[in-house]
């Protein structure tokens, strides 16, 4: 009877505690079903602080891409060049490898221009810029534009990519004091007839004569007339990057300032520019003039493949335009075409 007691007792003071637990379980359940919508914007709000954290966090990715055939020794340019008055800037791509860096060069006739360089590094994706100013005292009408790749001035791994293995339309013979390097290169010289300029940098055509480099020069000029300058477009089998003058000779006048030199390009051709006589007041009445052609190898400011190829004195040269010159250090030796120029008045 006692244990029953015991039992009963038990179970009368246990089930006041079962019955609180239920209910407490039956609240929360209860609160859970019947707050869905207190839910799902709790779960909203946890997704917009993620967004939020995501938009603040967002970055905008462009994609690089490179050239197919970037790091190949046949080296190429594509882009344009702007001059907006004093302003020059050379736009592009280029399959070069990235981190190669480039030049831009200017320069004039009858004076050298300082300070109208400027330098860079091609990019990941092959673009470059360049940009350089033209002096304020610049009053010139010839400007000569260069865009250089020098293989020999470059980082050792892109020098051994590219040191004396380059190939394509793009490729110039560069010298200095003492050595002449392969370079890859774009050269224009133009006329600045207006503040505003815009040249494209596409591929050269040359077409190489079968005597390109022959000891017997060669030279067939064309002179096209202009108001202000003279223009010759000249074929000859010189080689590249030699350095050509031309000169007015004007009969009965002690003249000055009508000449011009370029740099022979590798298919012997040259653009050169004079100032046109004409322009003189003086030399209104003139009705004809010589115009002097001259490659002078022992110039210092031809390279040494000139040299290798003519001589360092131009004892090499042979052919009817071959003429013996004399100096204090010396006899030497010079190729020289002469062609009269007709004035139509």
């Amino acid at each position: 009877m006692k244990k029953r007691y015991a039992v009963f007792t038990f179970i009368i003071f246990c089930l006041p505690l079962l019955l609180l637990t239920a209910c407490k379980q039956d609240e929360n359940t209860k609160n859970e079903q019947t707050n869905p919508q207190e839910t799902e914007t709790n779960q909203k709000d946890n997704q917009t602080d993620i967004e939020d954290k995501k938009d603040k966090n967002n970055v905008e990715v462009t994609e690089v891409i490179a050239p197919d055939d970037q790091g190949d020794v046949d080296v190429w340019f594509d882009g344009q060049i702007e001059i907006n008055g004093k302003q020059v800037i050379a736009t592009g791509k280029t399959n070069l490898l990235p981190g190669s860096r480039l030049g831009l060069v200017l320069d004039s006739e009858g004076v050298h221009l300082i300070g109208t360089s400027d330098f860079g590094n091609v990019t990941e994706d092959g673009e470059f810029t360049l940009e350089t100013k033209l002096p304020n005292s610049f009053n010139g009408d010839i400007l000569h534009i260069n865009i250089n790749f020098k293989p020999h001035e470059q980082d050792e791994t892109i020098k051994q990519q590219y040191m004396d293995k380059l190939v394509g339309d793009y490729v110039r013979i560069y010298s200095d004091a003492s050595e002449s390097y392969d370079i890859a290169a774009f050269e224009t010289t133009i006329l600045l007839e207006e503040n505003n300029h815009t040249i494209p940098i596409t591929p050269p055509q040359w077409e190489k004569p079968e005597d390109l480099g022959s000891p017997e020069v060669r030279m067939e000029p064309e002179v096209i007339a202009g108001e202000e300058f003279m223009k010759v477009e000249l074929k000859s089998n010189i080689v590249d990057n030699a350095r050509i003058h031309v000169r007015a000779d004007i009969p009965d006048y002690i003249s000055f300032g009508f000449d011009g030199i370029s740099q022979i390009n590798p298919d012997g051709t040259a653009t050169i520019y004079y100032k046109n006589p004409l322009s003189n007041s003086k030399l209104k009445n003139v009705t004809e003039y010589d115009l002097i052609l001259t490659l002078d190898p022992h110039d210092s400011n031809n390279g040494s493949h000139v040299r290798e190829a003519y001589g360092k004195n131009g004892d090499k040269l042979t052919g009817d335009l071959t003429k013996k010159e004399e100096s204090i250090d010396g006899d030497y030796f010079i190729a020289r075409k002469t062609l009269r120029v007709k004035v139509n008045q």
